[in-house]
């Protein structure tokens, strides 16, 4: 990495650490405010259920509580972060090498004039492929290539964080295989609507990036009319560019291959065989150390780049762990069924086309004070599902407006550790910059999102 990007780093730690804890006070200070409420659960199966919402004594939590409860957070992110360490690791192996610098030059280089918008399709439906089947939050890692990749283009650090992250989470919010958990829970045969998913994640991921190609060809006619709000990126890019060369090298060639051919079959592994997690990074891991013997690295330096790898995710393992104790204070001060509740009402009045569109919606807004997939399918899917029996809308449609709504959101919510440390590792600077770039993005694929899942709830959409 750069100096240039290293400073870029640096300076946007603050901003996000003190963005991050003005949330998790303002979020403790509503505890005193938002009534607490409770819904029944099954006793025999943990389900929410619906209809039965109340209010009970308020249980506010105050903001020192809050602010040890990223202690907690940190905990209960225990999985992911150890997930996100090791794979930085890894990551920074393979980054250490070059390999990708040389490789993206080469094609840069050779397609300089003519294949910029070749290149961020090519990628973006590269990445959305990866997190359609093997999404993950370290995949985040991937933003550290997106750096090198837009620097090459001489382009702002903005289309890397589009094509690695957006196009990574648009994967896992849109696609076919991400959808088991809410199908389990809702009752739903697991993996149908296979093929309806399939044309909805392509279509999605083909307007993502052309809206990253659109900004691309923007920003290269007038570097001024960058969101970056600065141009000091294409001095880096001129000087990534002045030593640049189209000759790629056979071993730059076989360490790419294994990255991302490893994070396919891992990908694969997980899906289909049933590995184990540990098993298949462990893959990752040998893999790394083969690419480094590949391009001449001792034992000493591939240890060090697996050091710098670590140390590198070790700031947005915390404020993944702060972000996660912004959920924990609404759970813990009871306050969360009562937003639920009061974002769901409105759905009994509305035609189901409309309905579907609101469900989409609401677990939007939902999906923002619990960024966690599983979570808050566990809490929303067995209020939405049988709401949805008595609008006449398939459990089919509830599902995708689930998926969708969980999904969306997450490129640009704060709350989100994900988001906060891809834009870290992409060199952006500030939560500002990505989200003037991200919002109207996922404006657009919101609005896309209405209309198609009301057209499926109006045609009574089954997935068979």
């Amino acid at each position: 990495m750069s100096s240039l990007s290293a400073a870029k780093k640096s300076r946007s730690a603050p901003p996000l650490v003190l963005l991050v804890l003005l949330l998790l006070l303002i979020t403790s200070i509503l505890t005193y405010i938002i009534p607490a409420g409770a819904f029944d659960v099954d006793p025999e199966t943990g389900a929410t259920i619906a209809g039965t919402f109340h209010y009970i004594e308020k249980t506010p939590v105050a903001p020192w509580t809050a602010l040890g409860l990223i202690y907690d957070g940190m905990i209960s992110m225990a999985s992911t972060i150890s997930l996100i360490l090791y794979f930085g690791g890894i990551f920074g192996v393979f980054l250490s090498l070059g390999a990708a610098e040389e490789v993206v030059n080469g094609i840069v280089t050779r397609m300089r004039g003519k294949g910029d918008v070749l290149i961020i399709f090519v990628l973006t439906f590269l990445m959305s492929t990866i997190g359609a089947f093997a999404a993950n939050n370290a995949l985040i890692a991937f933003c550290s290539l997106g750096a090198i990749v837009s620097r090459k283009m001489r382009l702002d650090p903005l289309v890397g964080i589009g094509i690695f992250f957006y196009g990574t989470f648009i994967g896992f919010a849109s696609g076919p295989m991400c959808a088991y958990i809410a199908q389990g829970i809702a009752g739903v045969e697991l993996y149908s609507g296979f093929a309806m998913r399939t044309f909805w994640w392509i279509a999605c991921t083909f307007v993502v990036a052309l809206y990253i190609a659109l900004y691309a060809r923007r920003i290269k006619k007038n570097p001024a009319k960058s969101l970056m709000g600065t141009t000091d990126w294409c001095t880096a890019a001129e000087d990534s560019e002045a030593d640049g060369s189209a000759a790629v090298s056979a071993s730059a060639v076989i360490t790419m291959l294994l990255l991302f051919g490893g994070t396919f079959f891992v990908a694969f592994a997980l899906n289909n065989l049933k590995w184990e997690r540990g098993v298949c990074f462990a893959i990752m891991a040998i893999l790394s150390i083969i690419a480094a013997l590949i391009r001449g690295k001792n034992v000493e330096e591939i240890v060090k780049s697996f050091s710098a790898g670590c140390a590198g995710m070790a700031f947005i393992c915390f404020v993944m762990g702060a972000a996660a104790a912004i959920g924990l204070t609404l759970t813990k001060a009871n306050v969360l069924p009562t937003i639920i509740n009061a974002v769901i009402t409105p759905l009994s009045h509305v035609s189901k086309g409309v309905s579907a569109a609101l469900m989409f919606i609401l677990n939007a807004f939902i999906n923002i004070l619990i960024p966690s997939r599983g979570g808050q399918a566990a809490v929303v899917i067995p209020i939405m599902a049988p709401i949805g029996d008595m609008l006449g809308i398939t459990r089919q449609v509830v599902v995708s407006a689930f998926n969708m709504g969980d999904g969306i959101t997450n490129m640009i919510n704060p709350l989100d550790g994900a988001t906060m440390g891809a834009i870290t590792l992409a060199g952006v600077g500030s939560f500002g910059k990505y989200f003037k770039f991200a919002a109207p993005l996922t404006l657009v694929l919101m609005a896309l999102t209405c209309v198609f899942l009301g057209v499926l709830a109006v045609v009574g959409w089954t997935g068979v």
